[in-house]
């Protein structure tokens, strides 16, 4: 633990190891310390404070996001854990690499003609996949949710300009990592790659149901599937954003909602 206070000052700074590679900086009142048990697994919440002012109020901000980044870490390292053998050191090593950020409803990640350099894990909201036709309509790839990982995977691998849009559809909380740092990885632990592995077969998957699957089925049975397999689609994603996904118009979706209601 690192201690540093200035002459005559009551705040100072300590260092809290989370792993190895990580540490976390909080501000604290000589009165009010947050004390590190020496487990790097575990931070301790600090003591009510009995004196508040305007340091008090910066520890509270910053030591709401350090939790923040804390559960955030966390939730990946379980992820990791539930699909790979990885020891509690190498999570730590790999969720250490990537860094957390927020995002706003509809901000743009990768852009229609920007290469894409950066790969996600979603811990809280939701990425959208997109581009413009012809007509200038919008036509939705994939949606991504929390607890999954995701990229503009065409541009991403091949290294040249993207036909999508890749968007934060819903604010969201994101660990992100660049290509660099995410091959980096994948050649230190084979586990690790295990799991990009699997992301692209699934990618592959999907995308060959949508050419063959969809472009057969009628709009009915389009919603019949989404109903089935994806229906958080149509309680979280906009009516005319999954017609998008769907290739039909809102007012044939909502046609079609209507059918359904009816023979149910």
């Amino acid at each position: 633990m690192l201690h540093s206070s200035a002459a005559g000052s009551k705040i100072r700074k300590e260092y809290f190891p989370l792993n190895d590679r990580t540490n976390c900086l909080f501000l604290a009142n000589e009165k009010h310390v947050i004390k590190d048990e020496g487990k790097n697994d575990k931070i301790l919440k600090s003591i009510p404070w009995q004196q508040p002012g305007r340091f008090d109020e910066r520890l509270r901000r910053i030591n709401k996001n350090v939790w923040n980044d804390v559960k955030m870490y966390k939730q990946f390292e379980q992820f990791l854990k539930e699909r790979t053998s990885l020891d509690n050191q190498s999570l730590q090593d790999i969720a250490s690499c990537f860094r957390r950020i927020e995002t706003r409803r509809n901000e743009i990640l990768c852009s229609v003609g920007q290469i894409c350099r950066n790969f996600y894990f979603i811990n809280k909201g939701c990425l959208r996949l997109y581009e413009i036709d012809s007509k200038g309509n919008e036509v939705t790839a994939y949606f991504a949710f929390e607890d999954s990982i995701f990229t503009a995977l065409p541009s991403f691998i091949t290294q040249k300009p993207s036909r999508d849009f890749l968007v934060s559809h819903e604010p969201s909380d994101l660990l992100v990592i660049s290509r660099e740092g995410f091959f980096e990885l994948i050649g230190h632990f084979p586990q690790f790659e295990a799991i990009y592995h699997k992301f692209m077969e699934f990618a592959f998957i999907h995308s060959q149901m949508r050419i063959y699957s969809f472009l057969g089925m009628e709009g009915i049975d389009k919603l019949k599937w989404v109903m089935e397999h994806e229906p958080q689609l149509l309680s979280r994603i906009s009516s005319k954003t999954v017609a998008s996904y769907l290739g039909m118009t809102n007012s044939t979706l909502s046609k079609l909602k209507a059918k359904l209601k009816m023979l149910s």
